[in-house]
């Protein structure tokens, strides 16, 4: 419930407040002024000549407000005379005006640039980073595994129709289209892998990169396996299942005989008990590193490659700077933001900054082991079951 609060008041209620604290404000609207839609979007995106002879626009109903004389004066002054990048006032018609504090930018000077006007509200980086009070992930829905995976299928054929039949894009538009059931990846380590693996991890950089397109996934992350399940046999399941009691069974693996947590009394979950991952294409597990330093240790069962990246534990503290110095505002706003899992940075700006960052394909039957404060982050190329 938090969660759906609080996403419902930064896409509807705060814009409204920024409006309020420039404008004092609620905007009362004109019938006149609705009808011509384009015009008022290209009035508010651009400065033009008809800016400086009537009221600036509102950033919540995207229609102008008719205002007091005085209010008209006032709005002309914040009207910007130079892109706030290259300084220049020029070439009016690529300027943009951000909803939030109503400096001007050019299309081409942003990064990445714009070809051409948003058509809903526009804010700039320093407007969008000083406006969540705090940042994570909204609660999915529930789904049995293979309607997961049917989930997982059908957005992995959007995103890569090219590699994808006709035929088969056309299957999933009919009700009675079943997807492979599930069953086919318990044979041995298989995986979907129609798409080259390079192709799906260059066009989730470029997605991470991009504050204009918006990609919705779900990830099953943190999921005790004593309520739903192992993927390992157990002595209490499988008695005589010889993996059962194998040191490399994550149910086993915490209780070897130099392990301190012999010696805990109590179940600490995720590092006493696994925990089990349900990845669909492009989830993610952002940068962090493990409570307490300690190691940690992922199985993946079957499905698709799991692609990470991890930075030594030596450079932790030189990864910890290069993070605030890239993103200043989102560190003065959460001084704790790394330990809230929800941060993600390209490697290649990492290492421009002089980290060491490695990186990994898992696959199907392999465990990938990470070491003590070694920070590391990845994503999924597709419907796949891990171990952790």
């Amino acid at each position: 419930m938090s969660n759906s609060l609080k996403s419902t008041y930064q896409k509807i209620i705060l814009p409204f407040e920024l409006y309020q604290a420039k404008h004092g404000a609620a905007p009362a609207v004109s019938d006149e002024l609705l009808e011509d839609d384009a015009g008022v979007r290209r009035s508010k995106r651009r400065r033009s000549a008809r800016d400086y002879s009537s009221a600036r626009s509102s950033p919540v109903d995207e229609t102008p407000h008719v205002a007091s004389p005085a209010a008209s004066t006032a709005s002309v002054g914040t009207i910007p005379d130079a892109c706030e990048v290259c300084r220049s006032g020029e070439n009016d018609e690529a300027m943009l005006i951000c909803d939030g504090c109503d400096r001007g930018f050019h299309m081409y000077c942003l990064d990445p640039p714009l070809d051409a006007i948003p058509t809903n509200d526009w804010y700039c980086d320093s407007c969008v980073l000083s406006a969540g009070a705090d940042f994570g992930f909204e609660d999915g829905s529930e789904y049995t595994l293979a309607a997961f995976k049917r989930k997982g299928d059908e957005f992995k054929r959007r995103m890569f129709p090219e590699y994808y039949a006709p035929s088969e894009s056309a299957y999933l538009a009919e009700p009675g289209y079943r997807a492979e059931p599930v069953s086919s990846y318990l044979a041995g380590p298989e995986m979907e892998g129609r798409v080259p693996e390079d192709i799906v991890e260059a066009e989730f950089w470029r997605l991470v990169a991009s504050p204009y397109e918006e990609v919705e996934v779900e990830y099953g992350a943190d999921l005790h396996s004593a309520q739903h399940g192992s993927g390992f046999p157990t002595s209490e399941r499988m008695p005589l299942d010889a993996y059962a009691r194998h040191p490399w069974n994550l149910n086993v693996l915490p209780f070897q005989r130099a392990s301190l947590f012999n010696h805990i009394r109590q179940d600490i979950s995720g590092m006493m008990t696994p925990w089990i991952y349900v990845g669909m294409c492009f989830s993610t597990f952002c940068w962090h590193n493990e409570d307490h330093y300690t190691f940690s240790v992922n199985y993946q069962h079957w499905g698709d490659t799991k692609t990470w990246y991890g930075v030594p534990g030596r450079h932790a503290d030189k990864f910890e700077d290069a993070m605030r110095a890239a993103m200043p505002e989102l560190f003065a706003e959460q001084p704790d933001l790394l330990f809230q899992l929800v941060t993600m940075m390209s490697p290649d700006v990492l290492l421009r900054r002089g980290v060491d960052v490695v990186t990994c394909d898992q696959r199907a039957g392999e465990f990938v082991v990470t070491f003590p404060q070694s920070y590391h982050a990845g994503f999924n190329h597709g419907f796949n079951f891990n171990e952790a």
